[in-house]
C-alpha cells in the first residue's frame, strides 16, 4: 500500500485481466414506474438523456422505470438499520434485491456483512463502492418508514446510497459496459474500518480494478445535480491524544503543583495559533478537541489531565507538517508548565483525492446525460470517507449525488432527522452507470 503522498494520475493503466468468476443467485426482476417531473426534469432537458455512448435506450428512462422499486429499497433499508459489522440482516436483503432486478448476478459475501456483486465482464475492471452501515444516534422524523431500531438510524443516507447501487447494477445488467463492473457494498464506513476489511478480506487483491468509484449523497445540493472535481475531495482524520501528567497541590498553593489543567488548556488554544500562523492559510485545516478530562473537584490542582481531538486537512503534502508543529506545541507546554505531555497522532483515514483523468472522465458523463448545468463544483468536504484506502491503491473518483430536500431548512449528515429527495435515487443510479459506461470506454487504456 502507498502511505505516502499519491500523485494525481491521468495516465490510463494496464487493462484488467479477464477471468472472474462469483457465485450466483437467482430471483425475479419486478418491474416499477416513477417518474421525473417538474424542475428537475426541465433542468435536465429531457432531449440530453444518455449515455454518450452507444446505448439503444436511454439510461435516464430505464432508471426511471426502476424508480418505486428503488424508493422500496431504500425505506426498507432505512426502516431496518444495523451499526457496522452488524449488517446482517442488510446484506440479506441486498442480494435479494439485486436477484430480483439484475436475474442472474453474482453476489458472494465480504469483509464479514459487506457484499461483491460482479456486473459484465472485460479486459479491465471498476469497481463502485456504497456504504451499508446505519450510526447510533435516535432517529427524530415522522417519516412513516422511520427506524425501528432504538438509539440507530440512517443519518448519512447510507439506505439511500444501498438503492442507487442496486439500481446502478439492474442498469449495467440490462445494457453492459465493455469492462467487467464489481459493486461492493461496503460495511462499517461510520466507525473507518470497513474499507480496511474489505482489504484485509483480498478483494482488492481478487478484483484488481483499475479504477475505483465513490459515491455519497449530498444534503446540500439539489437532486439532479452532481459535484464532481478534480483533486481533494474529502479530508484526511487524525485523531489526536494527549495525556499530561503534571503534581497534584492545593488549589491556593500552584507554585507548589505541576497544573495539568492549565497545560491542556494551553495545548488548545496554542495548537489553533501555531496552526494558524505556521500553516498556508490558503490550506483548509481544522483541529477540533472533543474531549478533555481531568480532576474531580474544584480546589485540588489535579495531577493529570487527557484530551482528544481530530486534525482534518486536504493536502496529503502538508500532513507530516501537521504533526510536527502540534508536537512542537506540546514540547513548549512542558516547557512553560512543567508537565510532561504524551502526544499520539494517529491516521484514521487519509484524504480522498480523486484522480484527475477520472474526474474528467465523470465530469463528461454527468453532462451528457444530465446536462453540463447538472456538473457542480461544490467544495472539498473536510468530513472524512474509508474511500480514501481505496484510492491509496487504486486511481478512482468520489463524487457528491445530490439530495437535499426541497423546502427544508439547511440541514447535513449525521441530523438526527436525516432525509432525502427521493428522485435522487433513479438520478443516482444513472449517473453511476453513465459514469461506469465513459470510463470503460474511453478510460480502459
Amino acid at each position: 500500500m502507498r502511505t505516502g503522498t499519491t500523485p494525481y494520475r491521468s495516465e490510463p493503466h494496464t487493462p484488467f485481466r479477464a477471468g472472474r468468476s462469483l457465485t450466483s443467485p437467482s430471483g425475479y426482476c419486478r418491474q416499477s414506474t416513477i417518474r421525473i417531473s417538474g424542475p428537475i426534469r426541465s433542468r435536465l432537458g429531457a432531449e440530453r438523456f444518455g449515455f454518450g455512448v452507444s446505448v439503444s435506450v436511454s439510461v435516464l428512462d430505464r432508471a426511471e422505470s426502476l424508480g418505486s422499486e428503488l424508493i422500496d429499497i431504500r425505506r426498507a433499508v432505512h426502516a431496518r438499520p444495523e451499526l457496522g459489522f452488524q449488517e446482517t440482516s442488510t446484506q440479506v436483503f441486498i442480494r435479494e434485491a439485486i436477484g430480483r432486478l439484475a436475474p442472474g448476478t453474482a453476489c458472494r459475501a465480504i469483509a464479514g456483512t459487506g457484499l461483491l456483486a460482479s456486473v459484465a465482464n472485460g479486459s479491465h475492471a471498476i469497481l463502485v463502492r456504497a456504504c451499508m452501515d446505519g450510526l447510533p444516534i435516535q432517529e427524530r422524523s415522522d417519516l412513516a418508514f422511520a427506524s425501528t431500531a432504538p438509539g440507530v438510524s440512517h443519518a448519512c443516507g447510507h439506505d439511500g446510497q444501498v438503492a442507487v447501487l442496486v439500481g446502478a447494477i439492474a442498469l449495467l445488467a440490462q445494457s453492459p459496459p465493455e469492462a467487467a463492473v464489481f459493486a461492493l457494498f461496503q460495511p462499517a464506513e461510520e466507525i473507518d474500518t470497513g474499507a480496511r476489511a474489505v482489504l484485509d478480506d483480498g478483494v482488492l487483491d481478487a478484483v484488481r480494478p483499475d479504477v475505483v468509484l465513490g459515491f455519497h449523497g449530498h444534503p446540500g445540493l439539489d437532486a439532479g445535480t452532481v459535484a464532481v472535481r478534480p483533486g481533494p475531495m474529502m479530508a484526511s482524520i487524525t485523531t489526536i491524544r494527549a495525556q499530561i501528567a503534571g503534581h497534584a497541590g492545593h488549589g491556593a498553593e500552584p507554585h507548589l503543583a505541576a497544573d495539568s489543567v492549565t497545560a491542556a488548556a494551553s495545548l488548545i488554544l496554542d495548537w489553533q495559533i501555531a496552526l494558524s500562523r505556521r500553516i498556508d492559510p490558503r490550506q483548509p485545516v481544522v483541529l477540533s478537541v472533543g474531549r478533555i478530562s481531568a480532576g474531580s473537584t474544584a480546589n485540588v490542582i489535579p495531577g493529570s489531565a487527557e484530551l482528544e481531538g481530530t486534525l482534518r486537512s486536504l493536502d496529503p503534502a502538508i500532513e507530516e507538517s501537521l504533526k510536527r508543529i502540534m508536537a512542537d506545541v506540546a514540547r513548549g507546554v512542558e516547557v512553560r508548565t512543567g508537565t510532561t505531555v504524551d502526544l499520539q497522532a494517529d491516521l484514521v483515514v487519509p484524504a480522498v483525492v480523486n484522480d484527475a483523468g477520472v474526474a474528467s472522465l465523470a465530469a463528461a458523463a454527468i453532462s451528457d446525460l444530465l446536462g453540463p448545468d447538472a456538473v457542480v463544483d461544490a467544495p472539498p468536504s473536510l468530513g472524512g470517507d474509508d474511500f480514501a484506502w481505496y484510492l491509496q491503491e487504486t486511481p478512482g473518483c468520489y463524487v457528491f449525488i445530490g439530495e437535499r430536500v426541497a423546502g427544508r431548512e439547511p440541514y447535513g449528515w449525521h441530523d438526527a432527522a436525516y432525509d432525502l429527495d427521493e428522485r435522487s435515487l433513479s438520478i443516482g443510479s444513472a449517473v453511476l452507470a453513465a459514469i461506469v459506461h465513459r470510463i470503460a470506454k474511453e478510460g480502459g487504456g
